[in-house]
């Protein structure tokens, strides 16, 4: 038993091709006790898995299906091994402290592809900046997406897929590749739903969903880079009565053997993300001026999980160019949100990254690669800078911009403006400006082809203000020693950050 790795303690029991029977297990540490539940694994083997986060003795007894008691030692985490990822307000963090800064990607169906481009997928990633990937449980049929799986993750019983019937191999599979994804140090978001479905998945009942979410999560959650992304576009799962997502949500957490990060992908409605169990924001969404809205209103972590893709398909989703990606991934970034990758250009094979994995063709992945470096180098987790204006509107309304406009701090005339023309205005006056603490403040002109930048830097301290070209993959010192309001020069073109860090003797 390792600290931070799953510990799992299979028994023999009745040999049954299927077996729901339950298998309950106790842990204690300490003065602690936590109650784990096992499943079957075929051939007459039941496991119990848990992801122990302490170091020292655990007992443990297990009842049931089968029957057992043990005792094993914790020994201290390997290095690379850090936890749980866990919200951190508006951010994320390890499990032992250490900061996480999601950089995703998609590839909805890696897991129902032939061997050799699972493979090739692999080492794809492995050579990638990325360190979370969304992949789906269940096969997807959509354009340039239609070929049949070698395997699925239930038999079927009279033309429909049968939750009480797991295929083993499937299961197999799957939890080989979200190991291998650990120890390449990347995060498995996990869908459970989605509605590109031709075998009947998307139709089930609720009472077999939640077979299926109890035997997924008991077998899975004890792996440490699980995340748990309840659907992709889980609004469009027509057959789902609304509620069930909240009961669905409620499950998972009742059958976790430990609290994974939760929560829900939108096609038109944005799911309630102040749901309690839901831990941070996801969206299919590049309306990045929501975000100071969605950072008041929650307090939790925002990722545009599908923000568009790079590509040339004629989906109106599907061809952005390299730059906007990476002009989105730096919006994102330095309004303290994240966001996520994917690529869908065309081929004659019809691999699309998105759907099916293989090999980058496009040029954001490196300018990605360059900016989350940018970001592991700051000393901290970057906070927006919400203009006060709209704080105090999102909180007030006009009788706040009312006090902001008698105090000199907005425009009076403005006040009084009709909704759908005021909440752009505000949005508009606000700078893609955000910073850590003291030590480093960062502007990024988007599109905007500045010849220069007014900024104000704390007057405490000396400041060293470099630009940065994202699309060059360029850093370049342009001053030193300046604080208070400074002119900085600018080069006038698309796709230029200013960088403003704190200067301290050596």
């Amino acid at each position: 038993m390792r600290q931070y790795e799953m510990f799992e303690i299979s028994l023999q029991g009745e040999n049954k091709k299927y077996n729901p029977a339950e298998v309950n297990a106790i842990f204690y540490y300490g003065d602690t006790e936590k109650q784990v539940k096992g499943f079957y694994a075929g051939n007459g083997e039941y496991k119990v898995r848990l992801l122990p986060s302490m170091t020292g003795l655990y007992k443990w007894k297990i009842e049931g299906a089968v029957s057992g008691e043990g005792e094993d030692l914790c020994e201290k985490a390997n290095n690379g091994m850090h936890g749980l990822v866990k919200p951190d307000g508006a951010h994320f963090i390890y499990e032992d402290g250490t900061r996480y800064i999601p950089v995703g990607t998609t590839v909805y169906a890696m897991l129902h592809q032939e061997k050799a481009l699972r493979e090739q997928t692999m080492r794809t990633l492995e050579n990638s900046p990325f360190n979370k990937i969304r992949f789906c449980v269940f096969p997807k049929h959509f354009d340039y997406n239609s070929n049949e799986p070698e395997l699925l993750p239930f038999f079927f019983t009279d033309g429909k897929p049968d939750p009480a019937k797991p295929c083993y191999e499937f299961w197999n599979r799957l939890e080989e590749y979200i190991g291998r994804l650990n120890r390449l140090g990347i995060q498995a978001d996990l869908i459970l739903f989605h509605p590109y479905d031709h075998w009947g998945f998307a139709e089930w009942s609720k009472k077999e969903c939640v077979a299926y979410l109890t035997y997924a999560v008991r077998r899975l959650s004890a792996f440490p880079n699980i995340w748990w992304s309840m659907a992709n576009e889980y609004d469009a799962v027509i057959y789902f009565e609304h509620d069930w997502w909240n009961d669905f949500a409620a499950l998972i957490r009742k059958e976790e053997s430990c609290r994974h990060n939760l929560s829900n992908h939108n096609l038109l409605w944005k799911w309630d993300f102040g749901n309690p169990d839901t831990t941070h924001v996801c969206l299919q969404s590049s309306a990045f001026e929501e975000v100071p809205e969605l950072m008041l209103e929650y307090g939790k972590p925002i990722l545009f999980d599908e923000c568009g893709y790079e590509g040339d398909i004629p989906y109106p989703w599907g061809n952005l160019s390299g730059f906007e990606m990476v002009n989105r991934f730096w919006k994102a970034a330095v309004m303290g949100a994240y966001c996520t990758h994917g690529e869908t250009f065309w081929n004659q094979e019809e691999i699309l990254w998105w759907s099916k994995g293989g090999i980058f063709k496009g040029e954001s992945v490196p300018r990605i690669a360059f900016l989350k470096e940018i970001l592991e180098s700051l000393p901290g987790d970057l906070t927006y800078e919400v203009l006060d204006a709209e704080r105090v509107y999102f909180y007030k309304g006009r009788e706040g911009l009312r006090e902001l406009a008698a105090d000199g701090k907005f425009p009076e005339g403005f006040v009084d403006y009709p909704e759908e023309l005021l909440r752009p205005l505000i949005r508009t006056m606000t700078e893609l400006r955000s910073s850590y603490k003291d030590e480093v403040i960062i502007i990024y002109n988007g599109r905007q082809c500045r010849r220069f930048l007014d900024v104000e830097l704390p007057t405490e301290g000396r400041y060293t203000i470099e630009i940065i070209d994202v699309w060059n993959m360029t850093r370049k010192i342009q001053r030193k020693g300046v604080s208070g309001k400074v002119r900085v020069e600018m080069p006038g073109i698309e796709g230029i950050a200013m960088l403003a860090t704190k200067e301290h003797e050596k």
